[in-house]
């Protein structure tokens, strides 16, 4: 069943719902679901991003050692949006443990991120750029899905559009942020618990659901 976890994952980690607070809802019936095998699952879909935006991945990495200055601006602010959560996401995490006992609580968040989907597509986009204020708005705006229930995906984008950006800048920064930021919650979680949940076939699926999910937020 822990497979089916790993597809949940996968699906709704890019669509703009809360994979975590659904694997809460699905995985509280599994006595054994954890945070640690959360956070592995995570992982998977970390390497279905970076397939996915490997061109543009490439593409900045040549642009930086060209010395070209739109490259070096737009890692900048990806460490701009960064800096928010590892200021107050990492002391907020230690509540995520409780939140995650609570279903009716991941429920209220869940409902609290529909909202903002809700009011998404209210927004008029002005298609302007990244710069360093709306990179620090996303930035806050990803503290929040630190707790099961609001998306990731949802509420960085929602940031972006909130900022004049398009929703097609917007959607590619909150997936080249989603890169350093999946990646510091893995590290930090295998750190504190070395003996991560390993389960390879969810992993697997967790991948390949999330690269497919990618496909489809896309066209």
């Amino acid at each position: 069943m822990e497979s089916l976890l790993g597809v949940i994952q996968g699906l709704t980690e890019f669509l703009p719902i809360s994979s975590s607070g659904h694997l809460v809802i699905f995985g509280s019936t599994f006595e054994n679901m954890s945070l640690s095998l959360i956070t592995f699952l995570h992982v998977g879909t970390l390497l279905a991003v970076v397939f996915f935006f490997r061109r543009k991945i490439v593409e900045l990495l040549v642009d930086l050692f060209s010395g070209r200055k739109e490259a070096l601006f737009y890692i900048f602010y990806v460490v701009i949006a960064l800096i928010p959560t590892v200021i107050l996401g990492i002391p907020l995490s230690n509540l995520v443990e409780e939140v995650v006992k609570n279903r009716t609580v991941v429920f209220i968040l869940l409902i609290l991120n529909g909202s903002m989907l809700f009011m998404l597509d209210r927004i008029p986009a002005r298609n302007e750029r990244i710069n360093l204020k709306s990179a620090f708005i996303i930035g806050l705006f990803q503290i929040l899905a630190v707790f099961p229930g609001i998306s990731r995906s949802g509420s960085t984008i929602f940031a972006g559009v909130l900022m004049g950006m398009s929703r097609e800048d917007a959607f590619e920064f909150s997936f080249i942020l989603s890169i350093p930021t999946i990646f510091g919650a893995f590290l930090l979680d295998y750190l504190k618990n070395p003996k991560i949940d390993h389960r390879f076939l969810p992993f697997i699926l967790s991948i390949l659901s999330g690269f497919l999910s990618l496909i489809i937020l896309k066209y």
